[in-house]
């Protein structure tokens, strides 16, 4: 008779442990659904911005066309040697003045 009880003690102790499983499974598979979701999300940002970038490559691909074709036709004018003289003709002021730094970004000294 004991070892009927201790049986079926193990066996309802196995069935909740079996309960508790299950439920943890139906979590597991329920955060797999959602990071799924949010990969797929992500993918499409990746994809966008593939295309952004593919699309900003193809802008400075025809800036550089543009001028190489600019400098080909002015190869043969002579350039001015004061920059002073050169900014005035070109009508730059002071305030127009950009400085350079290490890494070549353009950053103007004047806040506009």
């Amino acid at each position: 008779m004991l070892d009927k009880r201790v049986g079926d003690a193990a066996s309802f102790q196995l069935g909740f442990r079996s309960l508790a499983l299950q439920k943890r499974s139906s979590e597991v598979w329920q955060l797999l659904g959602a990071i799924k979701t949010e990969f797929d999300r992500y993918g499409n940002v990746v994809s966008t911005l593939s295309k952004q970038l593919t699309t900003a490559s193809n802008s400075v691909d025809s800036l550089g066309r543009r001028t190489r074709a600019m400098s080909r036709k002015l190869k043969d004018v002579e350039t001015s040697s004061n920059e002073q003289t050169a900014d005035k003709i070109l009508g730059f002021s002071a305030d127009d003045i950009v400085e350079e730094t290490n890494n070549a970004e353009a950053i103007p000294v004047s806040a506009a």
